[in-house]
């Protein structure tokens, strides 16, 4: 274990340094005397009270992430209604534009009070999550220029018996790679806190529009669904780890849809 959990923490590394821009941005919010002066360094770009698209005005920056060429994806709350969420992106001229609101056809019945997981690749394209996870969850991804829709919850689960995702990951280029829990699922909620959920955890790669289930010799039924971690590397591959019994594969790297693994449970 003490391998997996080092090799497993390398490719990491590189997704680390490309979240700290993001973060600066997040960062920025706030106006009134008591926000320090900006380091000459630094560039506000978005920040509480601004006047976003659509008449939206914006209570709080909630998540931010940037490409290399400057867009950035940002995910805001409305002043007048802070559970009223959106997403919108940032080209490196300046232009701001509506990826998503709640008034968006793609999202109907879905809850705006929780938009989350923005997950951005280098070259501009992202993915994030909209609504309240287990029955009530969509993964959404934005090419640059078009919303699709990568995954939801009833009416029209996608892909079928779609409950709950789990980890996610978007490589340079756009490949979005992600675990979700398949239903039926089991829910436990005898402890304090959040319900433990259980469900059989898939993973899929979805590439220029198509989604598509990547098959893996390891048993995955009965596991929560971020049991499957998944780490982009920078040659645009995906790293996954797994739960593994017997020889079953604990570390491997999906190239084109396909798993190959890279490190056994009981190799020698």
């Amino acid at each position: 274990m003490r391998m997996t959990s080092k090799m497993i923490s390398r490719f990491r590394l590189g997704t680390l340094c490309m979240l700290a821009a993001g973060l600066a941005v997040a960062g920025c919010g706030g106006k009134g005397d008591d926000v320090p002066p900006t380091p000459s360094n630094l560039k506000l770009v978005a920040s509480d009270g601004d006047s976003f698209p659509g008449n939206f005005e914006v209570g709080n920056i909630e998540s931010a992430n940037m490409a290399d060429d400057g867009t950035i994806a940002i995910i805001a709350s409305e002043s007048s209604d802070s559970s009223l969420n959106a997403v919108f992106v940032r080209s490196p001229e300046g232009e701001l534009r509506t990826v998503m609101r709640a008034d968006n056809p793609l999202a109907e019945g879905l809850s705006f009070a929780n938009v989350r997981n923005l997950a951005m690749a280098r070259t501009g394209e992202f993915a994030f999550e909209v609504g309240n996870r287990f029955e009530n969850d969509g993964l959404f991804f934005w090419d640059g220029s078009e919303l699709s829709v990568l995954a939801r919850t009833a009416p029209g689960e996608t892909p079928d018996g779609f409950k709950i995702l789990g980890a996610l990951r978007i490589t340079a280029g756009g490949e979005v790679a992600f675990t979700d829990g398949q239903s039926p699922c089991t829910i436990d909620s005898t402890e304090p806190g959040d319900p433990e959920v259980e469900c059989d955890v898939r993973i899929w790669v979805a590439d220029d529009g198509v989604v598509s289930r990547v098959e893996v010799p390891n048993t995955l039924t009965n596991q929560r669904p971020t049991a499957v971690l998944l780490e982009s590397n920078p040659v645009g591959e995906v790293v996954v780890g797994l739960s593994a019994r017997g020889n079953e594969p604990m570390v491997g790297i999906i190239r084109g849809g396909e798993f190959e693994g890279l490190l056994q449970r009981r190799a020698r």
